[in-house]
């Protein structure tokens, strides 16, 4: 997945990229008491050892 994602970004323009980039960091800026409270709530689960679904070490992320 990563190496395809890697191919495709290859293909694009600097501008393109760069474009990318600042709609994730857009995004990331908006949506981030979103991912911290979803983060949050894995870690709980995690925790009580009630999901599969997360990695066996879950990653803490941490507001700036």
């Amino acid at each position: 997945l990563a190496r395809d994602a890697s191919r495709l970004l290859q293909k694009l323009t600097s501008d393109e990229r760069k474009s990318i980039i600042n709609k994730m960091a857009t995004n990331l800026i908006t949506y981030s008491k979103d991912i911290l409270q979803a983060n949050k709530l894995d870690l709980d689960e995690a925790s009580k050892g009630g999901s599969s679904r997360l990695p066996s070490v879950p990653i803490s992320i941490l507001p700036a």
